[in-house]
């Protein structure tokens, strides 16, 4: 650890001794770093390791058990998040954390503008134009210039996080702690990732009838025939057409930006399709309310989660177990299940949501879905963030239902595990399906993956 070096030569940023419990679970014990200036300094450990405590307990959104936080030679120990902000720390999180509701520029230009004016609600935004030329400066910088007016809602996965950097960017004062989550260590490349382009392909005639070995279910689950979707006036879903059979795996696969999210969303009743059918054992479900649509026997596991962070692991799974018609036998089993799936939420089943690590929190989400006995879980990136190991477990879940006759319609980034886990696969391109075929065809013609995907 540096010594008493001044302020302008020494670490910007150290922990001392730092440790977090909860109860008789310590998450972060005796840990000491130290960050210099300039300096890009990686946290890196299995889930469960206590790296996003870490980064709560330095930002203020909890106190430390015990030790010390220096910024700038400054004890912020226990200080508030606004009063750690204020003093020039940032950080992005592992689940994005944006304003919806306001556009690209302006949840950049509100992050500037908290710092550097005054509020006043009755002054015009435009009042402020230095805000709006340091805005758009940030936006040219994560590539996010041609979204500045789109809804921070309606961006991709990827655009979000981008937005996220943004936002601790737009003070150049800030001191950033970025929790990566898998999602790329640096701007640029992060950057490029995002601009890289896409190869045009052929639509290919639907493969559906061809199962795999083993044999796939013939029975039509889940159809959808040429839907569109919009957020607004932007067209997102194009004529998206695709089908999923009882007890089938079929992977979504493509780039951030391209529908993938927004297909299962269309599924669920979040976004109302309009044009086009989505069906469901035969019967219209485009446009029904969400709760309906579960009562159906549709699960769906978000990319950002959405646990309860305030309930325990047991209270999460009751929301799915707490239902008419499931006997105390049978609660007991499907718990015995889970469990059995996932030990580590047997182990914390007494534990809050939102102290677990990001790893738990997606078997967590998994496994409240699984609650429900549905009929098809959809399944929207869940091995984003995760360590080798946990995504092997994930792997070994999706086959497990598999084995139960649970058909899956599953959004990935991961392309190995997605064509090894499925059935058949779909790749889509801006809002388009570009490209369908069984998995293991797929597998076998890295040059189509290659195309459509640049990997």
């Amino acid at each position: 650890m540096e010594g008493s070096r001044g302020a302008a030569s020494g670490p910007i940023l150290r922990t001392e001794g730092l440790t977090m419990r909860f109860g008789g679970l310590t998450a972060v014990n005796n840990v000491s770093v130290s960050v210099e200036r300039g300096e890009i300094r990686a946290i890196i450990g299995p889930n469960g390791a206590g790296k996003s405590t870490l980064f709560n307990c330095i930002t203020g959104v909890l106190r430390p058990t015990s030790g010390r936080i220096f910024l700038n030679d400054e004890n912020i120990a226990g200080l508030m998040p606004d009063e750690a902000s204020h003093r020039g720390l940032a950080r992005s999180y592992q689940i994005t954390n944006i304003l919806p509701g306001a556009t690209v520029l302006e949840n950049v230009r509100v992050a500037a503008q908290s710092r550097r004016h005054a509020w006043n609600m009755l002054r015009d935004r435009r009042s402020f134009p230095d805000l709006i030329d340091k805005a758009r400066a940030v936006l040219q910088a994560v590539g996010l210039t041609e979204q500045e007016d789109e809804l921070a809602a309606n961006l991709s996965h990827g655009a979000q996080r981008n937005l996220e950097i943004g936002i601790a960017l737009a003070d150049h004062r800030h001191r950033g702690a970025r929790h990566g989550g898998g999602d790329g260590a640096r701007q640029d490349h992060h950057r490029a990732a995002l601009r890289r382009g896409a190869g045009r392909g052929h639509t290919s005639p639907d493969p559906g009838q061809r199962p795999r070995a083993g044999g796939v279910p013939q029975g039509l689950m889940l159809t959808l025939t040429d839907v569109h979707t919009y957020y607004g006036k932007s067209h997102i879903l194009h004529g998206v057409s695709l089908e999923v059979r009882a007890g089938e795996v079929v992977g979504l696969l493509g780039r951030n930006g391209v529908g993938k999210s927004t297909t299962l969303k269309t599924v669920m009743g979040l976004v109302r399709p309009s044009e086009g059918r989505v069906t469901f054992e035969g019967r219209e479900i485009g446009g029904m309310a969400s709760h309906r649509v579960a009562h159906l026997g549709i699960a769906w596991v978000p990319e950002d989660r959405r646990i309860f962070r305030l309930l325990t692991v047991m209270e999460n799974l009751r929301t799915g177990l707490d239902r008419p018609g499931v006997t105390e036998a049978r609660r007991a089993e499907l718990l015995d299940k889970v469990y059995a799936s996932f030990p580590v939420l047997a182990e914390r089943r007494n534990q809050a949501g939102g102290t677990l690590s990001g790893g738990e929190q997606q078997m967590l989400a998994i496994a409240r879905a699984m609650m429900l006995e549905p009929k098809i879980i959809l399944l929207d990136e869940p091995t984003e963030g995760l360590m080798p190991r946990m995504v092997g477990q994930i792997s070994e879940i999706i086959s497990v239902l598999h084995r139960d006759r649970v058909a899956i319609l599953l959004v990935e980034q991961n392309v190995p595990l997605t064509l090894e886990a499925s059935d058949r696969v779909y790749i889509m391109e801006k809002g388009v399906v570009r490209h369908h075929a069984p998995a293991a065809d797929l597998r076998a013609n890295h040059a189509v993956i290659h195309q459509y995907l640049g990997v």
